[in-house]
This record gives structure tokens, C-alpha cells and sequence, in this order.
């Protein structure tokens, strides 16, 4: 019975979260490479970010080690907005780890109180 409890108050919690989880709109501040790129990486589109990468000539490695987006690493600014696809991706070229702690919370921090579901991101390289 316990058991039971357990995982029904478990599933509850989680429905609840996913209930409150915040949307995002990213707005680049310029039409610089790396904002473009910054952007592509935080809406999780990584066809895009690849596309971006090969079309302004810059490498994988290079973004991945020396551009921040909002003053953050381009892996960890896309992480903290749930971006989890090319956050993954951009970490494959890091030199050293990069650990991504406590994404929920970062999203949840970032949500909105009032009745528009999206917040507005300017996203912009430093």
C-alpha cells in the first residue's frame, strides 16, 4: 500500500512540474554570428546550429571552448533553458567537463508570474 502511495504521489509531483514548466522566446540583440548561433543553441534546434556553424565558417570546437552567450558557456546558457539536445552536442567538443547541475530549477527560477506563457530571452554574446 505504501508502495502504491508512493509512486501515485511520485507521478503527481512530476505531472505537477511539467504543469509549471516555463516556454522561452529568444530574441537576438544583434545579427552577429555567435548571437545567431547563441540562439540556435538555446531553442534546441540543432540542425540550426550546425547550419550556422558550417555557413559562418566557425568550428565545433571553437564555439564550444570560447563563446559565451549572456555572459554564460554556449553548453551551459542552452542547458539552463532545457536545450538538452545541443547542449549535449556542443559538450562533444569541450576540452575538460562541463556539468550542467539543476536545470528544473534554473527553469522554474525563470518562469513567468504573469498570465503569458512565454518569457522573452535577449540573448546576446559578450
Amino acid at each position: 500500500m505504501k508502495s502504491v502511495i508512493t509512486v501515485l504521489l511520485t507521478a503527481a509531483t512530476a505531472f505537477a512540474f511539467s504543469a509549471n514548466a516555463a516556454t522561452y522566446k529568444f530574441v537576438a540583440a544583434n545579427n552577429l554570428p555567435g548571437t545567431q548561433i547563441c540562439v540556435s543553441a538555446a531553442k534546441n534546434d540543432l540542425i540550426g546550429y550546425k547550419d550556422m556553424a558550417k555557413r559562418y565558417g566557425v568550428r565545433h570546437k571553437y564555439i564550444a571552448n570560447n563563446l559565451t552567450c549572456n555572459g554564460e558557456e554556449i553548453a551551459r546558457f542552452a542547458a539552463a533553458y532545457g536545450a538538452t539536445r545541443t547542449a549535449d552536442y556542443i559538450n562533444r567538443f569541450h576540452k575538460g567537463k562541463v556539468s550542467i547541475i539543476d536545470i528544473a530549477k534554473a527553469a522554474q527560477e525563470k518562469q513567468q508570474a504573469a498570465g503569458d506563457d512565454q518569457e522573452v530571452i535577449l540573448v546576446m554574446v559578450h
